[in-house]
């Protein structure tokens, strides 16, 4: 088994029928775990795959982003948008015509990148901070949770 195998991948494609994306990470070697053609489909599907990476192209719409950010917060998200299209809410973005050359690296530097120091049945940093106990003025905030939410800044 090669490293690229171990990374769980979730594709969210419009028109799945192209099947570029697929293409491409299949050949790459990577593990795509599910595939969704709409924001719904990707709520569905993103809790039981739990993938380190989704790569979303340029015809499923931007409310995806938002969808994998919600159901999947520990994922890396990658669209594939062309220039011009502010992937603020992203991790990477690869221009359309050249996934063939990008698409692979990039899911291997966003895996590599992927925080693997927050449990992973945490849904997110928030679960990780304590309330304030009485008498006191701040919530006891982990170390690692600074240092996640300082990374992680979507």
């Amino acid at each position: 088994m090669n490293e690229q195998s171990t990374v769980r991948v979730v594709v969210g494609e419009a028109e799945p029928c192209n099947g570029a994306l697929r293409f491409v990470l299949d050949g790459e070697g990577f593990d795509v775990v599910g595939e969704g053609s709409t924001p719904a489909e990707l709520e569905r599907i993103l809790p039981d795959t739990q993938p380190a990476v989704v790569v979303l192209s340029a015809d499923i719409s931007a409310r995806a982003v938002l969808t994998v950010r919600k159901r999947a917060p520990s994922a890396k998200i990658i669209v594939v948008w062309p220039t011009g299209v502010s992937a603020a809410i992203a991790d990477d973005r690869v221009e359309p015509s050249r996934i063939y050359d990008e698409l692979g690296h990039a899911v291997r530097r966003q895996a590599d990148r992927r925080l693997v120091s927050i449990p992973d049945a945490a849904e997110s940093i928030h679960d990780l901070v304590r309330l304030p106990e009485a008498g006191t003025e701040a919530p006891f905030v982990p170390e690692f949770a600074v240092e996640a939410q300082a990374t992680y800044a979507p």
